[in-house]
């Protein structure tokens, strides 16, 4: 299998078609950024944004997630922006209406899992 061609711009050349039922995994830069799993390749590279944006664990905390802490630390640093929510996004780069959609969401998640863990207390 030949190595990837590039052409102008942004296009390139992964794999001749009739190799393509053949390729197993895609490494750009060290990192996997796309495999064949059950027969279908899958787009790593979006999967592992979407991971890192949105998934948390009791070992890693999303970048959402992240936001939501940051935000509120942000906002008790400097009292000032406290009662100002564009202010407060603007500390962590987020636009108000994307940081809003996003912290309600994460919230409800932080609430599922402390429920589940006092849960497990008991």
């Amino acid at each position: 299998m030949a190595t990837a061609r590039r052409t102008a711009g942004w296009r390139f050349l992964l794999a001749d078609p009739e190799y393509m039922e053949h390729l197993v995994a895609v490494f750009l830069d060290g990192s996997l950024v796309i495999w064949r799993e059950s027969g279908q390749l899958v787009f790593g590279a979006l999967f592992s944004l979407k991971e890192s944006l949105y998934y948390s664990d009791d070992k890693a905390a999303s970048i959402s997630r992240r936001t939501v802490f940051l935000h509120d630390y942000m906002a008790r640093k400097r009292p000032e922006i406290a009662d100002d929510p564009a202010a407060a996004c603007a500390e962590t780069g987020y636009p108000p209406d994307a940081y809003s959609a996003m912290a309600g969401i994460e919230a409800r998640d932080i609430r599922k899992t402390r429920d589940s863990e006092e849960g497990a207390l008991r």
